[in-house]
């Protein structure tokens, strides 16, 4: 069977970084979005001003999006 020798076009790499990229970005934002949902849902972490267990585990989540986010 023959190998395929065609090249990947500049577009064809655009997008499948622009697809990473937006992939990417979605996660962080998702993980944000979910600890500050959490943070305005949940009395203690309203009433307090400091986060719960569940809170302080989203934060977690969303500081690990962000690391590996940034290049």
């Amino acid at each position: 069977m023959a190998e395929s020798t065609r090249a990947t076009t500049s577009s064809e790499e655009g997008s499948s970084v622009a697809r990473a990229l937006r992939a990417t970005t979605h996660t962080v934002d998702r993980a944000g979005r979910n600890f500050i949902d959490h943070t305005r849902d949940c009395a203690p972490c309203r009433t307090r001003g400091e986060d719960c267990p569940d809170a302080a585990s989203l934060r977690e989540i969303w500081r690990i999006a962000r690391e590996a986010a940034t290049p």
